[in-house]
């Protein structure tokens, strides 16, 4: 079975959500399928990313198609000369005055910008897109496109592959929950809002079938294209599955947060749980501890109210060792498909403190699996319980691992995903 997949990203390294799933996804079907993985590199560092991917899953051909033009070596700085070393000397010593509206611009940060909804339907490189009709005349069975950003290849593919797509994130969903956070979103907001829910349906009916990874997106999805041929396929636990559980001896008064500020929901969810959550938590849990792991650039951090609260630990190679005797907090208010880090968690044998929305998708009961708040006094009081429990803490960690070995392991998620393949051929 041949399958050609064009990706936007290559699922290398492992520091977001998105990457994460297609890579594991890949590792469970590696030996079953003779995958060809078509990505557009924008930088010398991810072509070199790609030759890692390859020593990690060598039976998954990677071909990265080079986007950007190579960095031309800058002309030499002039030769010193007595003329331009005094005249920079003059300048250290006696440095131009500011005005008083540089000083006051300088002591006082602008607002940050209204969120817009991220817009995924730009043109592809036309060098990509020549690589995509290329693959294509080589022969495949099937064509996977990932994530929306790929969407509008499914008209290209015409009948010379059936065509799948993979949904990330319904991206209609995303944008409605996006605008419905906002005090009062501008035009600007609704203007794409709407236009990127008529070309994801556009788009989408090119498509013979597309995948989405829990039943209330199979249900939305549904409701929103009638006529395309949904499946649901899970993909694998982001992590393997923990050997040992937590202690139950240990204290639980570190929480952690995994998520990246390039998904602009973990930033609008960390806000409000650092306003409104932290405080009362704080107050009542004096021992209380906040990290971050991922990656966060000095400006975002400051962004975050109470930031100096957080350890920001960055991007870690093992998170489940991140994870261990830690509590998982999911403020997230926006997307939709399944949180990669709860998965996460749940195999790191942490426990989690979600929303309603955090936990979309995923089975489970609230008050067994995790708890559900979606209010700060609730959100706090359900984290101040938790830590104070070690045996709730311990019966979360069981019930998650349960979870995960069966509807999350690598076994279960490659005989779904070749089920559904074999179908789209069977038509």
């Amino acid at each position: 079975m041949r399958i050609f997949i064009a990706t936007p990203c290559l699922p290398w390294p492992l520091h977001e959500g998105g990457r994460v799933a297609q890579y594991r996804t890949l590792e469970a079907l590696q030996d079953s399928c003779d995958f060809t993985l078509l990505f557009p590199a924008f930088s010398k560092e991810q072509e070199d990313d790609a030759d890692i991917f390859s020593e990690k899953l060598p039976k998954v051909k990677v071909r990265p198609v080079r986007c950007y033009e190579p960095m031309v070596p800058p002309p030499p700085p002039p030769k010193p000369t007595i003329r331009r070393m005094l005249v920079a000397l003059l300048r250290k010593m006696f440095p131009a005055p500011s005005t008083p509206e540089q000083a006051r611009s300088s002591e006082t940060s602008s607002p940050s910008p209204e969120p817009l909804p991220y817009y995924p339907f730009h043109n592809l490189h036309p060098d990509f897109v020549k690589a995509v009709d290329e693959e294509l005349a080589k022969g495949y069975n099937i064509f996977q496109a990932e994530f929306c950003e790929m969407l509008s290849l499914g008209p290209i593919v015409g009948d010379r592959a059936k065509k799948l797509f993979i949904h990330h994130q319904l991206h209609f969903i995303y944008a409605e929950r996006l605008l419905k956070s906002l005090h009062k979103p501008s035009a600007q907001a609704r203007y794409l809002a709407d236009r990127m829910r008529l070309e994801e349906k556009v788009f989408l009916d090119c498509f013979d079938t597309a995948v989405v990874f829990s039943d209330t997106d199979a249900d939305l999805l549904r409701g929103f294209s009638p006529h395309l041929q949904v499946e649901v396929s899970p993909f694998p636990s982001p992590v393997n599955i923990a050997l040992h559980s937590p202690s139950g001896e240990s204290e639980g008064h570190d929480f952690v947060f995994v998520a990246s500020e390039s998904h602009k929901p973990n930033e609008m969810g960390l806000t409000w749980f650092m306003e409104e959550v932290w405080p009362k938590l704080k107050a009542k849990l004096r021992t209380a501890n906040i990290i971050v792991v991922g990656k966060w650039s000095q400006s975002a951090q400051a962004r975050i109210p109470n930031f100096r609260d957080i350890c920001f630990e960055g991007f870690v190679p093992d998170l489940p060792l991140a994870l261990l005797n830690r509590i998982m907090i999911v403020p997230l208010w926006v997307g939709s498909g399944i949180r990669t880090k709860i998965l996460a968690a749940w195999s790191a044998g942490a426990p989690v403190v979600t929303t309603t929305i955090g936990v979309e998708g995923l089975p489970g009961e609230n008050g067994k699996h995790y708890w559900v708040a979606d209010h700060a006094d609730s959100f706090a009081a359900a984290c101040e319980k938790l830590a104070g429990d070690s045996r709730m803490r311990c019966e979360f960690v069981k019930n998650g691992l349960d979870i995960v070995e069966k509807h999350y392991s690598l076994e279960a998620v490659k005989n779904r995903r070749i089920e559904i393949y074999k179908n789209l051929l069977s038509k």
